[in-house]
Parts: C-alpha cells; structure tokens; sequence
C-alpha cells in the first residue's frame, strides 16, 4: 500500500470533540511521508491550546527522516486566516534543528478582546490586520522579520485609515525598523530605527523616539485621553522627540 485516501469520515476526539475529516490522503514516496489533511469544526479548546473551534485546519506536508517540508499549513475561523510555509531541517534534535518559514495572516483586530485582556487599557472596535512574516535560524540564533498593514483601524487608542510598519526580532533585540500612520490628510512617521527591547541589557527604548508628524488631530493622537482632554482641539504638525524617563 502506498496510498491511503479517506473522504469525509467523522471522528469522536478527545471525548466528545467531534471533527469532521473533509479530506485525509497518506502516501509514501521515496523515503518521505506526504501528508494531506483537512479538518472542520476542530475545538482547540480540548488539546489545552485555546477555547476555540477552528472552521478548518489544512495540513499538507512531506516528512522525511531528515526534513518536514510545509507545503500550505492553513487555519481558518470566521474571517482570520494563517498561512504558513517552509521547511524544518534535523528536527529530531532541537539544538541542531534549523528552519525557514513564512507565515501570512489576516485577522480582525476587534478578535483580539477574545484572547487578550486589555479593555481596561482600552478597546479596538474594528480593524483589519495583515502581516507577512519571514522565520529564519536555529533556536539560539534566528531572526523574524515581519511586515505589518492594518486597515481602518477605529480604536481607544487612535483612528487610521492605514497603518505600515517593519518589524525585527532576533536574540538581541526586538526593533521597529519603519512605521508609518495615515488618516485622510494626517500622518505619522517614524524617523528612526527603534530598538524596543534589548534582551541582553533588559531595557526598553533606550533611545528617543522620533516622529514627523502632519496636521494630526489633537483629538485623534491624544484620544486614550479624551475625557480630560475633550476641550483641547488643533492640529499638531512638525518633529516631535519621545524619551523614556526610568526614573
């Protein structure tokens, strides 16, 4: 037997999980393993991970002795969607194992309140993110490279049609590398590189951070403070410097 191919057959997982196999295929080539899975209705919430049910989960991938290759590992619920792929290599021993992936994913930011508990920080009403992610290196020595863009973005903290950013993280630092912010006539940019955090000395934002700014609402950049600020209105444009004060 070099091909097993199931079509939607329903399983009984983790006592009462019911998880409907859209499409199963296992077949040997060569010396690898190709594995083709779709799962629907799959509940993260019993493999301890997250109090979910996913739509579908969407496994394609080739296993070797050696090597997992990532042909398209998808997960879907509602409108959020990850995409993953690329290549794990010696995976059986985690101190030699290298990989390189890239990661895609679209996911409404209002979704957030579901996994995170920051509403008495403030709350995002609507927003659209999309991140294309690059995952490269070993466990002690890897860099992650990710571009963000979010969309209409209505919030506590700040309103934008559109927002840019680059972000970088390796063992030494999580950086933003670029960020810019728009809504209708106003913007944001960012100047210069910012190193957020740096993991060897533990500090955060050891540096000014600097902003060029453009006919930015008052109301819109101060809005986390609305309700003491509510009489102050204008527009702010010109170069504005941010220090951290550790005292």
């Amino acid at each position: 037997i070099k091909r097993i191919t199931l079509e939607k057959i329903r399983l009984e997982l983790f006592k009462k999980n019911e998880v409907v196999t859209h499409y199963a295929m296992v077949e040997l080539i060569n010396k690898s393993i190709h594995l083709n899975l779709v799962l629907r209705g799959f509940n993260l919430g019993k493999i301890k991970v997250l109090e979910e049910v996913v739509d579908e989960l969407s496994i394609d991938v080739n296993i070797s002795d050696d090597n997992i290759k990532i042909n398209n590992l998808v997960i879907e619920k509602n409108l959020n969607r990850i995409v993953t792929q690329g290549e794990v290599s010696d995976y059986k021993n985690i101190v030699d194992m290298s990989f390189s992936l890239e990661s895609y994913v679209d996911f409404q930011l209002a979704d957030l309140h579901k996994y995170l508990k920051f509403k008495n920080i403030g709350e995002i009403y609507t927003g659209n993110l999309k991140t294309n992610t690059k995952i490269n290196g070993t466990i002690s020595n890897y860099e992650v490279n990710s571009e963000l863009n979010i969309h209409n973005l209505d919030s506590e903290f700040v309103m934008a049609k559109k927002i840019k950013s680059k972000v970088i993280l390796n063992p030494q630092k999580l950086a933003l590398n670029s960020f810019e912010l728009e809504n209708n006539n106003e913007k944001i940019t960012l100047l210069k590189n910012i190193e957020f955090y740096n993991f060897k000395k533990r500090k955060f934002l050891e540096d000014k951070v600097s902003v060029n700014v453009q006919a930015l609402k008052l109301q819109n950049g101060l809005r986390f403070l609305r309700s003491s600020m509510s009489p102050l209105k204008g527009t702010l444009t010109g170069k504005v410097d941010f220090i951290l004060n550790e005292n």
